[in-house]
């Protein structure tokens, strides 16, 4: 009977629809919002419906207008820039002068998957096959945020998240444990982008990874300093870390030949040779041990077509008292791997010296019979590197 009397309302409802009836025109609209909600990886279906409020609107000290400060300072390198993150990100950069390539910082609570299972993710992007748990313990570890994590370094065709393969691309990344706002977890920091592109970042990645620090108690970011970036609006409430101290400066001794170019990015100081033409020269400093000097070997061996040396091998590598250690000399000769592609028959020399919260590099490379001809003034240029005053620095 019920069912009757619902069918009988129906069909006089329809019946009062006429298609002849007057109409009339609707003025008056209204915007439905849905207010944003901050992301809980753990969320429950209770916690999903009201658990959170609304995102808080941009603070006028917050770059981009993110809604909430990520917990890091850091020294931006050089070409890179910063934008708005999405997703999981806290951090998310253009890397290298816009040629596709971009860095990213994640952080997951707990060991996020396990640390094989991550790099094995990475390698699957990279169109590349997974390794077992000895090879990942063959992996060179990097320091960050006070923590020993794993550095990985891929080439292949990058797909990302099941997206098409971009061949000639390139992957450097870093996971390492650390504990934000109390909780334990794991940081991600990640550099893709085309081959060539990533291996003139490679240092500024390093650079990167070894400056994060956190910005203050609670997560919020200190305010900026004179070369110094951060993620967030200063709080008033959380006094932030001192500033680091800048890097040492050096001084040098010009062999007879050479004469200094102008300033390059992360460099220095970069030297051309007057009988050399082809040969290039060029001093670095990065803070701590920026990879440590068995993985600035061996990357130097690889971009010269030379397979890596063994713990054991670079300890008998030739030295050259540096800045008051024993620096590690390499002479490695191949071909080798530019941004304007591949050069046979040159010649690498070059020495990594360790010191106390920073490394030196001296970088020469260039046709091998023009190397040759410009090693001993290599070698004078090493022997005579020294700190310059508190003075120089100054200036």
């Amino acid at each position: 009977m019920r069912r009757c009397a619902c069918l009988l309302s129906l069909v006089l409802a329809l019946g009062g629809c006429d298609d002849d009836a007057p109409t009339r025109a609707i003025s008056h609209t209204r915007v439905a919002t849905v207010p944003a909600k901050r992301f809980y990886a753990q969320a429950k279906s209770s916690d999903r419906f009201g658990r959170f409020p609304a995102a808080p609107p941009p603070s006028e000290g917050s770059p981009h207008g993110e809604t909430s400060p990520a917990p890091f300072a850091y020294d931006l390198p050089e070409g890179w820039h910063a934008h708005p993150p999405q997703g999981m990100r806290l951090l998310s950069f253009h890397v290298g002068g816009g040629h596709g390539a971009e860095c990213s910082v994640v952080h997951l609570p707990g060991g996020g998957g396990g640390t094989l299972a991550n790099v094995n993710r990475w390698r699957k992007q990279m169109g590349l096959a997974a390794i077992d748990g000895a090879a990942l313990a063959a992996l060179p570890s990097v320091k960050v945020l006070g923590r020993q994590g794993v550095l990985v370094e891929l080439e292949g065709s990058y797909s990302g998240m099941g997206g098409e393969a971009k061949p000639d691309h390139a992957l450097v990344g870093v996971i390492v444990p650390h504990v934000l706002s109390g909780r334990a977890g794991t940081l991600f920091i990640k550099m893709v982008g085309p081959k060539q592109t990533v291996a003139g970042e490679r240092a500024h990645f390093l650079a990167f990874c070894s400056s994060l620090r956190p910005a203050g108690d609670g997560g919020h970011a200190r305010a900026p300093a004179d070369g110094d970036h951060t993620a967030g609006a200063p709080s008033p409430e959380a006094a932030g870390p001192p500033r680091r101290p800048p890097l040492p400066k050096l001084r040098w001794q010009t062999p007879k030949g050479w004469s200094e170019r102008g300033p390059r990015p992360m460099r220095e100081v970069t030297f051309s040779c007057a009988e050399s033409p082809g040969v290039e020269c060029y001093v670095t400093v990065l803070r701590g041990e920026a990879g440590g000097v068995r993985e600035n070997v061996n990357r130097w061996r690889k971009q010269i077509g030379q397979e890596p040396l063994s713990d054991a091998e670079v300890s008998a590598l030739p030295t050259l008292r540096v800045l008051d250690r024993d620096a590690t000399l390499l002479d490695a000769q191949g071909t080798l791997e530019t941004r304007d592609g591949p050069k046979a028959d040159h010649r690498l020399l070059g020495l990594v010296c360790p010191q106390e919260g920073f490394t030196v590099f001296v970088k020469l490379t260039g046709p091998a019979e023009e190397v040759q001809r410009e090693r001993t003034r290599f070698r004078a240029l090493c022997a005579s590197l020294a700190l310059a005053a508190k003075s120089e620095e100054a200036q």
